[in-house]
């Protein structure tokens, strides 16, 4: 321990200086401390701290769709979790409320053995982050490229245009128009390249595909203190479109 810490542990959690009160406590390398121009009750900042208990829960999901040249549905699923992060001190009791049977129900679904189908599923809500990933021939020469939205760009070293969209709201259109020479001539009888599939990835804030909603969050803990309660939805997507 060093000199500095034994000054700290001799004065006691309460240091008072030029009619100011210091009230600190340690927990493990952290201090926290308050700061009062009146005689300060030492357990306020215990409260204090205790008012910021907060509980953080995501409800994470992703959705991905494999499409082959057909356009026909090869492969849909939807994948999820619930992380939790908790700043509470003792031993509360967490309880958890969803609406998943309550959803299953009303489709006339089990809760057992059954997958969500994505084919009557559409998206109104506005997806973020889009991520759109054309292949090009590998002897492309540097495109020009237009777009009504977003901005795209050549990425030679993965033989594609990769067009970003921010936000991108949903029954809208947009359109990506690119030039580009191709130097090489390709002989007739020669085998062709597999061609790399289209690829979107996508992010849904504050939207679940399932339709799983969190009803309720309570922390019940024997002291009564005030808990903070954050929420939010995620939704990841990526769809792969292929070319032959």
């Amino acid at each position: 321990m060093s000199s500095g810490q034994e000054d700290i542990e001799a004065q006691g959690p309460v240091v008072f200086d030029n009619g100011v009160s210091h009230i600190f406590i340690q927990h493990n390398n952290v201090y926290f401390m308050a700061v009062s121009r009146q005689n300060c009750n030492v357990a306020s900042p215990i409260v204090f701290l205790h008012k910021l208990a907060s509980v953080f829960l995501d409800v994470v999901e992703s959705v991905n769709i494999l499409v082959n040249s057909n356009r026909q549905l090869i492969r849909s699923e939807v994948g999820g979790a619930l992380k939790m992060r908790t700043c509470l001190s003792g031993m509360p009791e967490c309880k958890l409320g969803l609406n998943d049977r309550v959803l299953m129900d009303a489709q006339d679904r089990s809760t057992k053995g059954k997958s969500i189908d994505l084919e009557d599923i559409r998206f109104h809500h506005n997806a973020t982050n889009v991520q759109i990933s054309i292949p090009v021939p590998s002897d492309a020469t540097k495109p020009i490229v237009r777009t009504t939205m977003g901005a795209a760009s050549y990425a030679p070293e993965h033989d594609s245009l990769i067009w970003r969209i921010r936000s991108f709201p949903g029954d809208k259109e947009y359109m990506l128009g690119a030039e580009f020479r191709l130097p090489s001539v390709a002989y007739e009888d020669a085998t062709p390249n597999k061609k790399t599939p289209i690829r979107v990835k996508f992010e849904l804030p504050y939207f679940t595909v399932s339709g799983i909603q969190v009803r309720h969050l309570k922390v019940i803990e024997k002291s009564a203190y005030q808990t903070l309660p954050w929420m939010r939805y995620i939704t990841a997507g990526e769809y792969e479109i292929r070319l032959q």
